[in-house]
């Protein structure tokens, strides 16, 4: 490193190899890694919503199921005329680890054909359970069954 002196003035300025950074260097790497984090802070957001949205669907499956075979073991152990839309509730709330759900329950005799159109004294009945946990489309589970006499 080569010291240069001013004719006027004691100032002293150096020449040769600079070390360290400048302010833009450091202002500029702050923003980088800033960006980064903020990236890697949404991608983190996005797959924990998902983890607890795939739980809250097993979950849902689950309680649908349970009344299902609740249904079924109903029609086995008590006969196919007991099964009727007054025998379970219409709707209601359950709480599964501090989640809360809506089950809905709908049974109803249905054409032998196409199984959807009501047809009374048809032998077939058709069980829908739906259980709801928000009120997006796509939290919501539909489970369905059908019994004969």
């Amino acid at each position: 490193m080569t010291l240069y002196r001013r004719a006027r003035g004691a100032a002293v300025t150096f020449a040769g190899n600079k070390k360290g950074f400048t302010l833009i260097e450091v202002v500029l790497t702050i923003v980088i890694i800033s960006v980064g984090l903020v990236a890697m802070m949404f991608v983190f957001d996005n797959v924990t919503r998902g983890s607890m949205e795939a739980d809250m669907n097993v979950t849902a499956t689950f309680l649908a199921r349970e009344r299902l075979e609740i249904a079924a073991f109903d029609k086995v152990y008590r006969g196919y005329d007991y099964l009727t839309g007054t025998r379970y509730p219409a709707s209601e709330n359950v709480s599964v680890g501090g989640r809360k759900y809506v089950r809905e329950t709908v049974v109803y005799e249905v054409d032998k054909i196409d199984l959807v159109t009501t047809l009374l004294n048809s032998n077939f009945k058709r069980v829908d359970v739906t259980v709801k946990w928000g009120t997006a489309s796509t939290q919501r589970i539909i489970e369905t069954t059908l019994f004969t006499r």
